[in-house]
């Protein structure tokens, strides 16, 4: 009988970046229902519930990406790739397109890197012999 192939630390530092987004996530949405009322009185440019909305969208994609690496399927990289990609996309369209704080157009090259870096990673990871052995794995009765 072939032995359950265990997951390795690449899997696991996966999982501990899309639990940290999803935490994020969630602080995003947890401050915008907490500090509606304070938020409203700054003025901004957008609104509270496109913080609340966005906060609980990046939150469910983040944990659902580290939910999804537990699981022993042949999709699951395609999944957690998609996830990456919505949360990356999601994230430079609240960049662009939302935020007007001149201060951010400091450190653009430094988010490109940790884009990079974090699709670099996904791609080591998913490519390693020992992972794709993770994800084919089946019980034979």
């Amino acid at each position: 009988m072939m032995k359950k192939p265990k997951r390795r630390f690449g899997l696991w530092l996966l999982i501990l970046i899309f639990i940290v987004s999803g935490l994020l996530g969630f602080f995003r949405f947890w401050l915008a229902v907490e500090n509606g009322g304070y938020y409203q009185t700054l003025g901004l440019t957008i609104s509270i519930n496109y913080l609340i909305v966005s906060g609980l969208f990046w939150t469910m994609l983040g944990f659902g990406g580290a939910i999804l690496l537990f699981f022993r399927q042949n999709w699951v990289p395609v999944a957690v790739l998609g996830c990456a990609a919505v949360l990356s996309m999601g994230y430079w369209f609240d960049r662009i397109f939302i935020a007007v704080n001149s201060d951010q157009a400091s450190n653009w090259v430094f988010m490109l890197l940790m884009n990079a870096l974090f699709f670099g990673t996904m791609a080591w990871v998913f490519s390693r012999k020992q992972n794709q052995r993770f994800f084919e794995w089946r019980q034979v009765e």
